[in-house]
């Protein structure tokens, strides 16, 4: 028995450790991207909120669709000394917006259209959330690379410290050169322990963002960063302003609104255009069920809201019933409003479509320049990666001479250790300069709505 527990145990306490170790690794980082989306009940919420407006204004169409009514009354009187008298009436209407100039589909159109650009403004800040996820990647990359290099540092500068040791004791070098020799190797060791400090919190804010627990293993496959194929930004920039002006959300609103604008003062100056409504009824009256006597009713009316001073309404109606027309209604109604702040309203009105105007134009600009500062720290950024990989090239190449200065005793071993800081600190500013570059194109990208790697297919 005591064997056959041992095979279970041992096994189970196995899966238990496994378990225990057990990892998280993201082979990239749109992979970490998508994984941080689909974790994130936020964006969840929001998407659902969105499309549900939308859908919502598509469907609003019920100021395009005919009101029904019905109503029903029941009356009995009772005369002492007379004849009691019982009455019913049972009635039907249909009423129907004919026309009304284009103000209700201005309306529709003017909904549909900004609940459209919310879906569009989410599918923007959903790509912003997806570009932050990334950045924060590279940057706990970079890190692990600034560890490396300055792993490399600390051993290449442990193996000059034990020989300047040997030196010193040999009496070959002086203390005073050993001693700064040796400060300067505890100021590698503690840059190292610093970098990987800040490797854990940058790991941390991953996680953070990603929703993750921060007890949680996490392991990131590193992704090559390299060049672009993309050209230079600066002299194509007015092709990206005008992409953008096709295709940002805030821009295409700011427009929509404009146009609405304009439609809706052109409809304030209407005076003689009605709402026209066509009405329709049927009722059936008696003194007793079933009520069988049906008489019918159609009515034009024509609402001059738009008059100042004395808006007015004329109705004209028939009424008949199976066999001929047993009435006619022609009605007008007028009231005096008076109304002290018209022309002012008026002013207002036009001050308000010269506003929105404005807003246009100041949203271009600000969209534009967005645009401009972007494509510059991207110009700015390629330039940078060809400076100092140029600059690393060079500082190998010196370095390889120092070495040999240095076993020639030409060269003191801390000049030589500077030399290696100064090579180490260039490969962390190119690592930083390869990120800031990648980071920019997301940037555009994003201003430019279209999906990350998309600007390379536009050039």
């Amino acid at each position: 028995m005591k064997s056959i527990g041992k095979k279970f145990v041992i096994p189970l306490l196995f899966c238990c450790s496994a378990l225990a170790f057990s990892e998280t690794v993201f082979r990239s980082p749109e992979e970490a991207a998508t994984f941080a989306v689909s974790n994130s009940k936020e964006y969840r919420l929001k998407k659902l909120h969105v499309e549900a407006s939308y859908k919502a204004a598509r469907l609003a169409l019920q100021e395009f669709l005919p009101s029904l009514n019905a109503s029903f009354s029941e009356n009995d009187a009772i005369k002492i000394g007379g004849a009691d008298s019982h009455s019913k009436s049972l009635q039907f209407s249909v009423r129907q917006v004919v026309g009304d100039g284009g103000k209700r589909i201005v309306a529709y159109k003017m909904n549909k259209t900004d609940a459209y650009y919310a879906v569009k403004t989410y599918e923007q800040e959903l790509q912003a959330f997806q570009s932050s996820v990334i950045n924060q990647y590279f940057v706990c990359l970079r890190q692990q690379e600034i560890i490396k290099i300055k792993s490399d540092l600390e051993k290449n500068a442990a193996t000059q410290l034990e020989i300047i040791k040997e030196e010193y004791r040999l009496g070959l070098a002086l203390e005073n050169d050993y001693l700064e020799y040796l400060i300067s190797f505890r100021k590698i060791q503690n840059d190292k322990k610093k970098a990987e400090r800040e490797l854990r919190k940058q790991m941390r804010i991953l996680k953070s963002i990603i929703d993750m627990a921060p007890d949680e293993e996490l392991h990131l496959e590193n992704a090559l960063v390299g060049g672009t194929d993309i050209p230079y930004l600066e002299p194509h920039i007015a092709d990206l302003w005008r992409m953008t002006d096709e295709r940002n959300p805030a821009i295409k609103k700011a427009e929509a609104a404009l146009q609405y604008a304009e439609q809706r003062y052109k409809y304030t100056k209407l005076f003689f255009l009605p709402e026209v409504t066509v009405e329709g009824g049927v009722s059936f009256s008696g003194t007793a069920y079933p009520l069988n006597k049906p008489s019918y009713s159609l009515k034009l009316s024509l609402n001059f809201q738009n008059v100042p001073f004395v808006p007015m309404t004329v109705g004209n109606g028939y009424g008949f019933n199976k066999k001929q027309l047993v009435g006619l209604d022609n009605s007008l109604s007028a009231g005096i409003v008076p109304d002290t702040n018209y022309f002012i309203k008026h002013t207002v009105d036009k001050i308000a479509l010269e506003r929105e105007g404005e807003q246009l134009r100041l949203q271009k600009n600000a969209v534009h320049e967005q645009l401009f500062e972007k494509a510059a720290a991207y110009d700015d950024g390629k330039d940078s990666i060809a400076r100092i990989s140029e600059s690393i090239s060079l500082r190998e190449r010196r370095l390889t001479v120092s070495a040999e200065q240095v076993e020639k005793g030409e060269m003191k071993r801390i000049d030589y250790l500077a030399e290696l800081m100064e090579l180490a600190e260039e490969k962390v500013n190119r690592i930083a300069a390869e990120t800031a570059v990648q980071a920019a194109l997301r940037d555009i990208e994003i201003v430019l709505c279209v999906p990350f790697g998309g600007l390379q297919k536009c050039f």
